[in-house]
């Protein structure tokens, strides 16, 4: 059976509402400022204040997580989609990731093939069911709900 999850509401929740404070923020100068803007100056901020959202929706219809009998496939939002045959699966782990020199860590989970694939999935966008189906494949020993140390 071919299972197909797409981002999560939440995340669009979350992050739709992240980027909407955000846009908030960019666009409250030009209500409150005295002298007006320039009419150019109006026209960008609008347009990044309007852009943000935008774009965050955007990027999280991009996630996919592809899961059939025989293959696991994810695609991010700025990467094609890659698969991996269930069989090849030699290890799968949570691991913690530096964005490109960005303060903070990025949870990935990470399932590795014995040819060398390697399959960097940002699970927390998907909603809870689509990460324990996730789990419970790629690491079926240490599915959430079946052991202590469960992520």
């Amino acid at each position: 059976m071919r299972r197909q999850y797409k981002a999560s509401l939440k995340s669009y929740i979350g992050l739709g509402l992240g980027a909407f404070g955000l846009s908030a923020l960019l666009l409250s100068p030009l209500f409150i400022e005295y002298p007006p803007s320039k009419p150019h100056d109006i026209m960008l901020a609008t347009a990044m204040g309007v852009g943000l959202p935008v774009f965050t929706f955007w990027w999280l219809s991009r996630f996919r997580l592809t899961i059939t009998p025989t293959t696991l496939s994810y695609s991010g939002a700025f990467s094609r989609e890659h698969t991996i045959n269930l069989a090849d699966i030699s290890s799968a782990r949570i691991i913690l990731m530096t964005s490109g020199g960005a303060p903070g860590f990025m949870k990935l989970f990470e399932v590795l093939s014995t040819n060398g694939t390697r399959l960097r999935i940002h699970y927390n966008i998907f909603s809870e069911e689509a990460c324990k189906d996730l789990f419970k494949l790629s690491m079926p020993d240490n599915a959430p709900g079946t052991t202590a140390t469960a992520p």
